[in-house]
């Protein structure tokens, strides 16, 4: 299984809370799992910035 999680960096609503307990929970029990940290959205990242989220994830599956 391959997981990707992004997570804002900059949200209050959810930085670094969430970021954190993805880095400590999710990452060490999945070992293909990685985390990309969005800077400048809030927690609604594919509507705030929907070419980010694409080129993000475009990479991630390239990669794989």
């Amino acid at each position: 299984m391959t997981v990707s999680a992004r997570a804002s960096a900059d949200s209050p609503a959810v930085a670094p809370t969430v970021t954190q307990v993805l880095r400590e929970h999710l990452l060490p029990l999945i070992r293909t799992a990685t985390l990309t940290e969005l800077d400048g959205v809030g927690h609604l990242s594919p509507l705030e910035a929907p070419h980010l989220v694409a080129r993000r994830l475009g990479e991630f599956l390239r990669s794989r």
